[in-house]
């Protein structure tokens, strides 16, 4: 977490995975992500389990991105430099209609997401 906390009042670009293999089809979200993440050349994403986060690391976190985060999902989370010189997340997976919009089908939630991203 010091270190997410470091690259958030840095301003740098990063994606952030956050979830767990408890969660129900965690394990094919973080292959999906992973694929795409060699697609769009992303060279690392950074995680954090949500059986070990905080409550006030969750409030951080809510704080520098979308409030509505849940961690009652897997999700992906981009980080990238805002006005203020610090990074913010507008890009949230978890936020999208998954099961009405994408039938449940993480290849195309995720597919989205980071076209979104990187396009």
């Amino acid at each position: 977490m010091d270190d997410l906390k470091e690259k958030i009042s840095n301003g740098e670009t990063f994606q952030l995975f956050i979830g767990n293999g408890n969660m129900s089809d965690a394990n094919y979200f973080a292959y999906y992500a992973n694929e795409l993440a060699k697609e769009y050349q992303v060279d690392k994403i950074y995680y954090l389990s949500t059986g070990k986060i905080s409550t006030d690391d969750l409030a951080y976190i809510r704080e520098n991105s979308i409030n509505e985060l849940s961690i009652g999902v897997p999700n992906m989370i981009y980080f990238e430099p805002s006005n203020d010189g610090t990074s913010k997340a507008s890009r949230i997976s978890g936020l999208e209609d998954f099961s009405g919009h994408y039938g449940s089908n993480y290849w195309l939630l995720l597919s989205d997401y980071f076209k979104n991203c990187y396009i």
